[in-house]
């Protein structure tokens, strides 16, 4: 309802409704792959292959047990820095890939962040980490495709806008097929959602089902 009113108060040149904005981030939610995170320390030159692999197992099951579902999917990595240094770099890393490839991940990881590397110099490991993630409950695919699946235009309105009352066409967002244009002032309803479309502004459907409005 607010969408255009915000973005041009903050000179913005248009504004993007996704579709199913009313539950976007229930939807979120379901396109979001389930994840857990898990952290360990270490110290000095502590070995880290083991505490790595064990700490990946874990994660792994850890994810099995909250969620159900098996990992697609699991990430690990090592908080390193140069021996007395006070802050940490995270270097991707998986168990058996030695020393030398940790090292060199960690200088060429500290050059891009820090302008700046110092190879040579004794390093540290400080945690190691993993990320298990499983399989979302819907894909993008799962979504319905841009198909207008019913009449769009539903007559005109009275609609009360800070101006007073005025006339607005009403539009049915699920009949709405892409390369649509709706011209204000317009209200465009959807099972989840109401958006209004001002007097000076126009949305056009995309292909993906957003409405793209610009003034």
């Amino acid at each position: 309802m607010h969408a255009t009113a915000l973005a041009r108060r903050l000179d913005m040149a248009g504004a993007i409704i996704p579709p199913h904005a009313g539950v976007f981030s229930a939807l979120g939610l379901l396109l979001s792959p389930p994840r857990v995170d898990l952290s360990s320390s270490v110290s000095g030159d502590t070995p880290v292959d083991a505490r790595v692999a064990a700490l990946a197992d874990r994660v792994a099951r850890q994810l099995e047990d909250e969620t159900g579902s098996v990992p697609v999917e699991v990430v690990t990595s090592v908080d390193v820095r140069y021996r007395g240094q006070s802050h940490e770099t995270t270097v991707p890393y998986r168990a058996g890939e030695g020393r030398v490839v940790l090292e060199r991940r960690f200088h060429e990881a500290h050059l891009v962040r820090n302008g700046f590397a110092r190879e040579g110099d004794p390093i540290e490991t400080v945690t190691v980490r993993a990320a298990a993630l499983g399989a979302p409950v819907l894909t993008w695919a799962d979504l319905d495709e841009v198909i207008a699946v019913d009449q769009a235009r539903r007559g005109p309105r009275a609609v009360l806008t800070s101006n007073g009352a005025i006339e607005a066409d009403v539009w049915w967002r699920p009949g709405l097929a892409a390369g649509t244009e709706v011209t204000g002032p317009a209200v465009v309803e959807e099972p989840e959602a109401t958006v209004w479309i001002g007097p000076d502004e126009r949305a056009v459907v995309h292909s993906s089902g957003a409405l793209e409005v610009e003034w």
